[in-house]
C-alpha cells in the first residue's frame, strides 16, 4: 500500500502489485521523489481511457482564432 494525498487534498491509500511497486521505485529514483508524491504528480495527468470512454469529460477544445481583417 501507499498512503498519498491527491490534487485535492484527499488522503488516498493505494494498493499496488509487486511489479506496480518496482516500477513506482524506478520513477521515484529517477526522478528523485517519494513514491507518495509521484503518485500526487500523477493525479494530474488526464487519464486518455476516461476521456475515450466519456469524451464529454474531455476538455474542450481551445476557440478557433479570430480571422483577421
Amino acid at each position: 500500500h501507499v498512503k498519498w494525498v491527491d490534487r485535492d487534498g484527499t488522503d488516498r491509500v493505494t494498493t499496488l502489485t509487486q511489479a506496480e511497486v518496482v516500477h513506482l521505485n524506478e520513477i521515484a529514483s529517477r526522478l528523485g521523489a517519494s513514491k507518495s508524491e509521484v503518485l500526487r504528480q500523477a493525479a494530474f495527468i488526464p487519464n486518455r481511457r476516461a476521456e475515450e470512454k466519456n469524451p464529454a469529460s474531455a476538455s474542450p477544445a481551445p476557440p478557433a482564432p479570430a480571422p483577421a481583417d
